[in-house]
């Protein structure tokens, strides 16, 4: 596996160098840069992306806590959501982890403490979540689909329940 001190070798330059002209962080002349991309071209160089979000500590992962796909009862409006979520992560650039298994308040903090993600999307969430609280605890962030009894502060989407009953109701009638 091609490191990327093989790639300021072959390029004849140090490795913040090599650095630089891979992210941008500061100019180096165009001559230079030239070198290193050519040299991680014949290197068939790939970042290592682990050890960039440790320097940066951002991971480009967000997790998504879904604990009622562990149950036998999903939908299409579920499957609707965790597709969504899919494909608005990838378009930002960053990876999902979907999250299964129902997650108790020392699991979450020892999740959230080992930096796997940069924030978490909270589904299935209750009126009165503990997840909730704990995470605004934290300081970790998060949004929800759906919503608590007290929302002040918090970041959510949700369906509309009650206008969609009202337009239901309003079409029988009619």
């Amino acid at each position: 596996m091609t490191t990327i001190v093989d790639v300021a070798k072959k390029a004849g330059v140090s490795v913040s160098t090599v650095s630089y002209a891979l992210s941008g962080v500061r100019r180096i002349s165009e001559k230079t840069r030239q070198r290193v991309l050519q040299a991680v071209e014949e290197l068939n160089y790939h970042p290592n992306l682990l050890a960039r979000g440790l320097v940066n500590k951002r991971t480009k992962i967000i997790a998504l806590l879904y604990p009622a796909i562990a149950s036998d009862f999903l939908d299409d409006l579920q499957l609707d959501f965790i597709a969504s979520v899919t494909k608005t992560t990838t378009h930002y650039g960053y990876g999902l982890l979907l999250f299964t298994s129902p997650m108790d308040e020392q699991e979450i903090t020892q999740f959230t403490n080992e930096g796997l993600v940069d924030g978490v999307i909270l589904m299935e969430v209750q009126r009165h979540d503990p997840r909730v609280e704990l995470l605004k605890q934290l300081g970790y962030p998060f949004t929800m689909i759906g919503h608590t009894a007290c929302n002040e502060g918090n970041s959510f989407v949700d369906m509309d329940f009650y206008s969609a009953l009202h337009l239901c109701t309003r079409h029988l009638a009619e």
